[in-house]
C-alpha cells in the first residue's frame, strides 16, 4: 500500500486556529497532534493493529511533542508499533497505516475510519462538539438535579434523540434534554413521554437506558463522542450478567463489576471494527465499581460514547472484519491471554466447610479410591481463618489471621501440602479476600492511607477494611506477606469479593503476579476471580461466574456467560458447578451441571457451608457413575483443551468456547444464539440443561454441512434443529463437524500421570481439516518464547490420509505425560463403524497413517 509521507498540505482557519504549515501538525512518537477547536487531538497507532484517538480536556494545551495517551491498566505495553504516515489536506488530517486509516476534519470534527482496502468503516459529520448541538449526546447518564421546563412539564414523545434535542432547541428555557433509550418511561410523566426538557441542571449521574444532551451542559459533564455506523450493524463483546446471559447482541454498555456480572467499555461491530474507550478516571465518582466510559447504539446505527474526561480521553479503534479478528485485536492491544498450568484444565473440588485435616484427607482419598479424576482441591475461609470476617467490626479483631493457617484444617501446612502433592497428586488453591481483618494491620494500613471504603452494592463487603491496590507500596507489602504461602506449597489463589472499585481485581492480581514472579520464578501464575476487567487476561487471571443460585435457570444461563465473557476478553471461565446460593442441589441438576461444566474451559465444583458438597460420590451410584463419565470425558479432552488455550495466546488466536456466530457468520439464525456452542472450531456442545431431560439442538450451516454424532459415523445435515427427549442420565449430546481433527488422551486420574499411552486422534471425515497439538511441561513460562512441541495433524479427505508434522521438541524425562505414539480413529459418513489404525511413532519430524 502506498503511504502518504509526502502529502502535506496547508490547512485553513479551524475554530480560530491557523494551520498554516506542516509544523502546526506536530509529530509525536507514534502519531500526530493538532488542534480542533478548543481541544488538542492526537491520532496515533498503538501496537501493530490499533489506532488511538486521544482528545484533550477543553481549553487545555499539552506539551507540543508529548503523547496524549492516558495511562490505563487495560492497555498492555507494546513491543512494536505499526509504521504510519500522515497527510494534511485542506481541513483534514489523515493517519495512514497498512491496516487502515483515520481522518479528522479539523473545521467540523468530522471523522472517518477506513480498513486496509480503503473501504469506509465508520464516518460521522461531527465526532464531538463543544457547542451542544444535536449531533452528539451522552448515553448512560441522567440529570442529578434541575427542573422541567414550563413548556413541557410532563415530557414529550420523540422518535429519536435528535427529535428530543430539537424539542429542547425550540424551548427557550431548555438547558438539557433527557431521552429514554429503549422505551424506558418515567412514572411521573405522561404514558407516552420519552423526552424531557430541563433547566437549572448542575450535574449528571450514571443511569441505564438514558441519554442527555443540550446547549448548556454542566462543566463537569462527560465528553460525548459519536461514531457513525450502519443501521443494521450488530454489536458484541461487552460482557454479561444473569439478565443478559442468554443473548449475544448488545445495544450499549455501562461498564461495572459486581458479583455475577461484568461489563467493559468496548464492543465489536459487524461494521468491521473493535472499539475500546478509556477515561482519565479509573472509576466513576458516583460509583467506585463503575467505569465512566459508556456507549449506546442509536437507531441510525451510530454509537454515542459518554466518557468522563477531566484530563482527556482515548478511544482505541481496531479495524476487524470478523468476530474472530475483533477479539484477537482486543488481545493484541490489551495483552494475549496467558496460558494457565496444564493441571488447571483438569477438575477442581471446592467447598465452604472443610472440617479438619482428617476430613480433607478422607475426601481426597474418596476421589482417588472411586476413580473420580481430580487435580486440585480449593478451600474457602477455613484454610487460613478460624471464622469468616463478615461480622468483624470496622477496627478488626486482634486475633484475626489474614496471612496465617487455621490449625484445625492445616495443623502442619508444609507437610500436608507435600503429602497432597506427592502422595495424592492433588494441588491446593486457597481463597483470598482483598481486605484486612487483623486490628493491628488495619491500624498500620489506615495510618498510611492504604485502604478504600468499598461500597457493598458491587458485592464487596468490609467497607474501609479493603486495601487500595493501586498503590505500589500496598502491592509490594501484600505479596511479601503472601510469600510464605508460595514457599510452603500453595499452588494458586481464588480471589473473592474484589469489587471494591472498578480495577481492584486487576491491581490485586498484579500484586499476586509480581509475588509469583519473585518467589516462584519460572512457574506460571494463575488465579480464579469473581470479576474481570480488560487486561487481567495477560497475567493469567481467569474468571468464575460468581455466587450463582442453585437452579435450572442459572444452569441455562451459563453457556451465554462464558461466550459473552470470552468475546469481552476473558475466555477462560469456570463456575460453581451445582450452584452456590440455595438449598442442597437436586441430583439431576448436579449431574447435568457436571456434564455442562466438563466442557467448560475450567471445571470446578463449589457449595455453601450448610449444603451437601458437590462431590460425585455423595449422590448415589447411578448419579456418581454419570458424573464420573463426564469427568472421564473431560480428561480425555485435556490435550485438546490445553492446545486451544495455547492457541489463544498466539497472535490471531480465538477463545476456547465460541458462539455459533463466531464460525458461522453467514447463518443468520445464529446471530444471537448462546446454545448450543462450539468447543474450538469443530466440536458442537449441546448438554441437557433442562429438568425434563430434553433439549433442542440447532446444527448451523447449510444442507451441505455435515455434522457427526460424537464418536459415531452417523451424520446429520446442517441448517436444522434436532429435538432430543428422554436423554439418558449419563449421556451428553455432542457433535463434530466434518473435517474435525480431535486429539484425545487416555482416561487418567490426574493431568500429570505418566500414562505411557498413545494419543488417539479422532477424525470426522467428509472434509479436510487440521489441528495443532501443543505439549510442554505444563508449568513453565518458556511457551511465551516459542518453546514446546507443536504437532500439526492434517486430514486430507480426498487422499484419505492423516499426516502430521512436528515442530520443536520436549524432554520426555521432564514431561512424563507427553505422547510418543499415535493411533487414529476415522469416522467415515455412512459406514457402519469407525476405522482405527496404529499405534505408530509420533516421530521427531512427523509421520502418517493412510486410510485408503
Amino acid at each position: 500500500m502506498r503511504l502518504l509521507a509526502n502529502l502535506i498540505f496547508v490547512a485553513h482557519l479551524v475554530y480560530g486556529t491557523d494551520i498554516q504549515s506542516p509544523s502546526d501538525v506536530t509529530p509525536t512518537d507514534h502519531g500526530v497532534k493538532f488542534r480542533v477547536g478548543a481541544r488538542d487531538v492526537e491520532l496515533a497507532v498503538e501496537g501493530e493493529s490499533a489506532f488511538r484517538l486521544s482528545i484533550g480536556a477543553r481549553g487545555s494545551t499539552s506539551n507540543s511533542r508529548t503523547t496524549m495517551q492516558i495511562p490505563d491498566p487495560m492497555i498492555a505495553e507494546q513491543e512494536s508499533f505499526a509504521k504510519f504516515d500522515y497527510c494534511v489536506k485542506d481541513y483534514v488530517v489523515t493517519l495512514q497505516t497498512a491496516f487502515g486509516s483515520m481522518s479528522i476534519d479539523t473545521s467540523t470534527s468530522g471523522f472517518t475510519l477506513r480498513d486496509s482496502k480503503g473501504d469506509e468503516i465508520s464516518a460521522t459529520p461531527a465526532l464531538f462538539s463543544d457547542q451542544g448541538g444535536c449531533n452528539v449526546s451522552l448515553a448512560g447518564y441522567d440529570v442529578q438535579d434541575g427542573e422541567r421546563t414550563s413548556k413541557n412539564p410532563f415530557g414529550t414523545t420523540s422518535s429519536s434523540e435528535e427529535e428530543c434535542c430539537e424539542a429542547c432547541q425550540a424551548d427557550d428555557e431548555c438547558d438539557v434534554w433527557i431521552y429514554a433509550l429503549g422505551n424506558q418511561k418515567d412514572v411521573n410523566s405522561s404514558d407516552s413521554a420519552n423526552c424531557w426538557t430541563m433547566k437549572a441542571v448542575t450535574a449528571f449521574k450514571p443511569a441505564q437506558n438514558r441519554a442527555v444532551g443540550g446547549p448548556h451542559l454542566p462543566p463537569s459533564s462527560p465528553m460525548a463522542i459519536r461514531l457513525g455506523g450502519k443501521s443494521d450493524a450488530k454489536f458484541y463483546g461487552t460482557g454479561a450478567g444473569g439478565s443478559t446471559a442468554r443473548t449475544l447482541l448488545r445495544t450499549g454498555s455501562s461498564p461495572h463489576v459486581v458479583n455475577t456480572e461484568f461489563f467493559i467499555p468496548s464492543y465489536w461491530t459487524t461494521d468491521g471494527y473493535r472499539a475500546l474507550g478509556v477515561s482519565s478516571l479509573n472509576y466513576s465518582a458516583e460509583c467506585l465499581y463503575a467505569y465512566p466510559a459508556s456507549w449506546n447504539k442509536g437507531d441510525d446505527g451510530s454509537v454515542s460514547w459518554s466518557i468522563a474526561a477531566p484530563q482527556g480521553l482515548d478511544i482505541y479503534l481496531m479495524p476487524a472484519e470478523s468476530m474472530k479478528d475483533g477479539i484477537s485485536a482486543l488481545w493484541e492491544l490489551t495483552g494475549r491471554p496467558a496460558l494457565p498450568p496444564r493441571y488447571a484444565f483438569g477438575f477442581h473440588a471446592s467447598r465452604w466447610g472443610w472440617k479438619n485435616a482428617q476430613y480433607i484427607d478422607h475426601i481426597l482419598n474418596e476421589f482417588r479410591n472411586g476413580s473420580f479424576p481430580i487435580d486440585s482441591w480449593i478451600s474457602d475461609f477455613e484454610w487460613f481463618a478460624i471464622h469468616p470476617d463478615y461480622l468483624l467490626p470496622e477496627e478488626g479483631e486482634s486475633d484475626y489471621m489474614d496471612f496465617g493457617y487455621n490449625n484445625v484444617t492445616f495443623p502442619d501446612p508444609v507437610a500436608q501440602l507435600k503429602h497432597y502433592h506427592e502422595d495424592l497428586h492433588v494441588r491446593f488453591g486457597g481463597i483470598r479476600k482483598p481486605r484486612l481483618g487483623n486490628k493491628d494491620l488495619l491500624v498500620m494500613a489506615r495510618s498510611k492511607n492504604w485502604t478504600v471504603n468499598a461500597p457493598h452494592g458491587g458485592g464487596a463487603p468490609g467497607a474501609s477494611r479493603n486495601l487500595n491496590y493501586t498503590i505500589p507500596a500496598v502491592r509490594e507489602w501484600y505479596y511479601q506477606h503472601q510469600a510464605h504461602y508460595l514457599k510452603d506449597g500453595v499452588d494458586y489463589f481464588w480471589n473473592d469479593e474484589g469489587e471494591s472499585y472498578y480495577f481492584a481485581f486487576h491491581h490485586w492480581n498484579q500484586a499476586e503476579f509480581d509475588g509469583n514472579n519473585i518467589y516462584l520464578n519460572n512457574t506460571r501464575f494463575w488465579s480464579i476471580n469473581r470479576a474481570f476487567t480488560v487486561g487481567m487476561q495477560r497475567m493469567g487471571a481467569i474468571t468464575w461466574t460468581g455466587d450463582q443460585p442453585v437452579s435450572w435457570d442459572a444452569l441455562g444461563n451459563h453457556p451465554g456467560y462464558v461466550l459473552n465473557w470470552g468475546l469481552a476478553g476473558s475466555h477462560i471461565v469456570t463456575c460453581d458447578t451445582g450452584g452456590f446460593s440455595g438449598a442442597d442441589t437436586p441430583v439431576l441438576l448436579l449431574v447435568r451441571w457436571y456434564q455442562y461444566a466438563s466442557l467448560m474451559p475450567i471445571m470446578r465444583v463449589h457449595s455453601t457451608l450448610e449444603d451437601l458438597p458437590h462431590f460425585p460420590f455423595l449422590y448415589g451410584e447411578e448419579a456418581g457413575n454419570a458424573m464420573r463419565k463426564a469427568l472421564e470425558l473431560r480428561y480425555r479432552l485435556l490435550p485438546y483443551h490445553y492446545s486451544l488455550a495455547h492457541a489463544a495466546y498466539l497472535k490471531g488466536g480465538s477463545p476456547m468456547m465460541r458462539p455459533l456466530a463466531f464460525e458461522f457468520s453467514e447463518d443468520a439464525n445464529v446471530d444471537d444464539m448462546t446454545y448450543p456452542w462450539l468447543d474450538g472450531e469443530g466440536i458442537l456442545c449441546a448438554p441437557v440443561l433442562s429438568q425434563d431431560n430434553s433439549t433442542q439442538v440447532y446444527l448451523p450451516g447449510t444442507a451441505e454441512t455435515q455434522w457427526f454424532q460424537w464418536n459415531s459415523t452417523r451424520t446429520i445435515s446442517g441448517g436444522q434443529t434436532l429435538t432430543l427427549s428422554s436423554v439418558p442420565l449419563d449421556f451428553t449430546p455432542i457433535y463434530a463437524k466434518a473435517g474435525a481433527v480431535i486429539p484425545l488422551g487416555p482416561v487418567v486420574q490426574y493431568s500429570e500421570y505418566a500414562h505411557g499411552s498413545p494419543l488417539n486422534v479422532h477424525v470426522y471425515a467428509g472434509a479436510s481439516g487440521s489441528f495443532s497439538l501443543f505439549e510442554d511441561d505444563g508449568m513453565g513460562k518458556e511457551y511465551m518464547s516459542g518453546a514446546g512441541r507443536v504437532t500439526t495433524f492434517t486430514w486430507d479427505n480426498d487422499a484419505k490420509l492423516l499426516s502430521w508434522s512436528v515442530d520443536g521438541a520436549i524432554d520426555a524425562s521432564l514431561v512424563p505425560f507427553a505422547f510418543e505414539e499415535v493411533t487414529a480413529t476415522v469416522f467415515f459418513p455412512g459406514e457402519s463403524e469407525a476405522v482405527s489404525k496404529g499405534p505408530v511413532p509420533l516421530g521427531d519430524k512427523g509421520n502418517k497413517i493412510p486410510f485408503n
